[in-house]
């Protein structure tokens, strides 16, 4: 024991002066009797353990005034190691150790002071020796050590050691305290282990037991981030669906992505509904979520209705807001007539205000069919029924069935449409337009829509580059051999440093 009292802290180096006033008590209290320092030295294990102050009181009755050190004099000493920022596991094993060298008899609360301290400085093989000595010593492990024991093996990421010794303490009819379970589900939350996570949570519910406010808020952010969506169902109806939770808003949008992966429409309806009691405001991006959670639960009516709302919102919707609904029919091998019928229906009888960009949509889906024919005809009743008027994107649909069917008499009909109705065309219209001219051999009239779409401030893409140069090649038109040496689209050239 003389070796905590002459040596500096482990890392610390002191002058004479600073370590006497580390070592040594005040003078007012070093005048204190014998029988008043021991009094001091038993409180102390009754508050925060302070390591350096037991130190000093140890110092003053062992080395100055001269005591036999005692059984409970280690046992103090021990516990003083519980002190977070000087205690060490590896005091605590010197200790013991001296204790069986001189023939100090080890008991129940000296062994229970080091398990104390094991869970605040874990070291697993010292924990299974006490463990071990208290049980070949008959010695019954108090409430206390169970939950000492529990927290070590927690603090070194032993959580189904942790479990396995919870269910022995349920099966003592130890009663286990509400911050361990707390202590176990905040460690759990940094592993993402959700789904023990709720088989703990409903167990000591069940028990007739709460959770703290704040550990319930902390599961459901962490569950959400990780998207477990059994947990936050959980806690949303047993919390947030009562009022007791008001969830933010990034715990909102994290739960609307999961459930656009796994179709959960009650829960993304829920969340809706939160957000629209406290008028939060809705971004373009909470709808797309709730779309493709409809369409990952196979209900397309109420994912074409969500977007009809969205549109409702006042939110520019553009043709993102139909990628997942077009990709989802193409899969599923839906006719577009019905998917034109049922907008038609909202439109008609449900009084639903349907964007053009789900019309326009369904003409694409028509073009991905190669069904020209149906196409035209959704074309021609886009006023009539929708009282839309077309844009350039529809017209782009359009123009790109034409090309993949080859009906290049239908294109011309388009442009003329797009003339009479004073649309302008954008870049995606030019390329579309020279692209199907090369192809039908029309150079000429390639080379006139190339020329307008410059002056326009557009330009090819790479790839319809390569595409234009490639039908040009073999020609001998003089409008093919323009396209094919115009500077925007002939093949760059590649110069080499010459050698000297």
């Amino acid at each position: 024991m003389d070796q905590y009292f002459i040596e500096s802290p482990p890392g610390k180096h002191f002058s004479k002066r600073t370590l006497w006033e580390y070592k040594n008590l005040d003078w007012s209290t070093r005048n204190r009797e014998d029988g008043h320092i021991e009094r001091m030295l038993r409180k102390t294990v009754e508050g925060a353990p302070d390591y350096k102050y037991t130190m000093k009181l140890m110092r003053e009755l062992i080395r100055r005034r001269g005591f036999q050190p005692q059984t409970w004099h280690y046992t103090v000493l021990i516990t003083a190691n519980s002190d977070a920022l000087l205690g060490c596991p590896k005091h605590v094993r010197s200790l013991l150790k001296e204790m069986d060298e001189n023939h100090i008899p080890i008991d129940s609360a000296t062994l229970h002071a080091a398990l104390q301290v094991l869970a605040v400085h874990p070291d697993y093989i010292l924990r299974q020796t006490i463990i071990h000595t208290l049980r070949d010593r008959w010695l019954t492990i108090s409430p206390e050590g169970w939950h000492n024991i529990v927290t070590g093996f927690i603090r070194e990421g032993q959580y189904e050691m942790a479990l396995d010794h919870i269910s022995r303490m349920q099966a003592q009819n130890i009663q286990v305290e509400p911050w361990l379970y707390s202590l176990l589900i905040y460690n759990l939350c940094e592993i993402s282990d959700f789904d023990m996570i709720l088989e703990l949570m409903a167990k000591w519910i069940s028990a007739g037991n709460e959770l703290s406010p704040n550990l319930w808020f902390h599961i459901l952010v962490a569950a959400s981030e990780s998207f477990h969506e059994k947990c936050v169902t959980f806690v949303w109806k047993k919390r947030v669906q009562l009022g007791l939770i008001n969830p933010p808003y990034g715990v909102c949008s994290n739960i609307l992505v999961m459930t656009s992966r796994t179709g959960n429409t009650w829960l993304a309806r829920e969340v809706f509904r939160v957000l629209q009691e406290r008028q939060g405001n809705f971004l373009l991006e909470d709808y797309n979520c709730f779309v493709d959670t409809c369409l990952a639960a196979d209900d397309l009516e109420l994912a074409l209705s969500v977007l009809c709302t969205a549109q409702k919102a006042t939110f520019k919707l553009d043709e993102t807001a139909t990628r997942s609904i077009l990709t989802y029919c193409i899969e599923k091998n839906i006719r577009p007539r019905t998917v034109w019928q049922r907008l038609a229906d909202m439109k008609t009888k449900e009084r639903y205000n349907v964007p053009l960009v789900a019309v326009n949509a369904v003409i694409e889906m028509a073009v991905h069919h190669k069904s020209m024919t149906v196409a035209l005809e959704f074309y021609h009743a886009l006023v009539d029924v929708f009282e839309h008027r077309p844009s350039a994107t529809t017209f782009n649909h359009l123009i790109r069935g034409c090309r993949v069917t080859g009906a290049y008499e239908m294109a011309n009909f388009f442009v003329q449409e797009m003339v009479l109705l004073d649309i302008f065309p954008d870049r995606m219209t030019y390329e579309l337009l020279v692209l199907l001219c090369v192809d039908a051999g029309r150079f000429r009239e390639a080379h006139r829509y190339f020329v307008e779409m410059m002056d326009s401030g557009f330009s090819l893409t790479p790839g319809s580059k390569v595409h234009v140069r490639t039908r040009c090649f073999d020609s001998d038109d003089q409008y093919a051999k323009l396209l094919r040496y115009d500077s925007e689209i002939r093949k760059p050239i590649a110069r080499q440093l010459m050698e000297r």
